[in-house]
């Protein structure tokens, strides 16, 4: 029986869906409070009054929290005939620059993948490339190390994110995206250093 899958573009991984998921990449939107109401009114119906205050709320959340602020991914049940429908929406923020919006992406894509139980698809990505093991990561590293695996894909250097000092990030943010590439650098070097350990029979 064929499978769907779901593909999440900015990491170039196409996973497979379970029965009911249903994945939507929804793209850049102006207001995430407003977006998060929309889909949340889609999957339960709400009166103008219970979408203000769901609005009001959201608003203060991504003001609130900085890792919220620059994008979301929202999962809902729909009931079918036959079985539930499980559906995961992406959307994130235009922050006018092309490095931003990549390592935000990333970020977004990594939850979804969480959300869709396959983080092991970008753990092994990170081990293939760069010696990473899956036990380094947990579920608060694992999407920042999503975003930058998402440049490193796009072909930025490491010297471009370490001297990135644009606006289109928060300082929060920069931090986590250092953290992340750190983590993979130091990964890489040990990688290498077990490599020619092995290749120079040092290892016994």
């Amino acid at each position: 029986m064929f499978q769907k899958k779901a593909h999440l573009k900015v990491l170039d991984l196409h996973v497979p869906l379970n029965l009911g998921q249903q994945y939507y990449d929804d793209g850049y939107v102006a207001d995430l409070a407003e977006y998060t109401v929309q889909k949340r009114s889609e999957a339960r119906e709400m009166s103008p009054k219970v979408q203000r205050a769901w609005f009001k709320k959201y608003k203060q959340d991504y003001e609130d929290l900085p890792h919220l602020s620059f994008g979301t991914v929202i999962t809902f049940e729909k009931p079918g005939i036959f079985w539930d429908t499980e559906e995961i929406h992406i959307a994130y923020l235009n922050l006018g620059d092309e490095l931003a919006n990549t390592f935000i992406r990333g970020r977004q894509e990594t939850d979804a993948l969480r959300r869709l139980g396959n983080t092991e698809a970008l753990e092994k990505l990170l081990k293939l490339n760069y010696g990473f093991s899956s036990l380094q990561a947990n579920q608060k590293t694992i999407l920042d190390l999503g975003g930058a695996y998402a440049l490193l894909r796009k072909q930025y250097t490491f010297d471009e994110m370490r001297r990135y000092n644009k606006e289109g990030l928060s300082d929060s943010m920069k931090w986590k995206m250092m953290v992340a590439l750190r983590d993979l650098t130091n990964a890489l070097i040990g990688s290498k250093k077990e490599l020619h350990r092995l290749n120079s029979g040092t290892i016994k």
